[in-house]
């Protein structure tokens, strides 16, 4: 059996030479990862209407708070200046908000799938090579790169969908 010749990127699905350790077109890494603790996820999920969740939550000041678009369930309020979404993991230094009473695992959420981090202005996110990927208002994260979020971001991990909102409720 021959090796191939070009490999495909995980993340935006273009070719590369086999020997490339990062793409070409998106500069995602493209080093095969040996263990994955995550099981992939196919299928669609149903959400809660947005309009609702963003009119009935209680938005702090000085903070973010999480909401679940599957149940509409407020998952955390967070003041801190970075955190992790995902599941518990033991020895990890940063704070990390559990999915797991929401069916994190079920849904397809990493240990480590997502970094959380106040900026300036705002907030900003970056998928932290998860299994099953992260998007933001529809929009395919590349891994390990930041992207700024506003009041009323839709994030999707694997297949939980969630909206984060902040700032003076208005």
């Amino acid at each position: 059996m021959s090796t191939p010749a070009e490999i495909f990127c995980p993340v935006c699905k273009l070719k590369n030479e086999v020997s490339a350790k990062v793409c070409v077109h998106c500069q995602s890494p493209l080093v095969e990862v040996e263990h994955r603790t995550t099981k992939r996820m196919p299928g669609v999920t149903q959400l809660f209407d947005t309009d609702e969740l963003v009119k009935n939550a209680q938005i702090p000041e000085d903070g973010i708070v999480i909401l679940s678009q599957e149940s509409g369930q407020e998952i955390a309020v967070n003041h801190e200046e970075k955190f992790i979404l995902g599941r518990t993991v033991e020895g990890v230094e940063e704070t990390i908000i559990d999915l797991s009473a929401f069916g994190a695992y079920g849904l397809g959420v990493s240990r480590l799938h997502v970094l959380v981090q106040k900026t300036a202005t705002g907030y900003e996110i970056s998928d932290m090579d998860s299994t099953n990927g992260t998007w933001l208002n529809d929009e395919e994260l590349v891994p390990n790169k930041f992207y700024s979020i506003a009041s009323g971001s839709h994030i999707r991990m694997g297949k939980m969908y969630v909206i984060v909102l902040f700032g003076k409720n208005k």
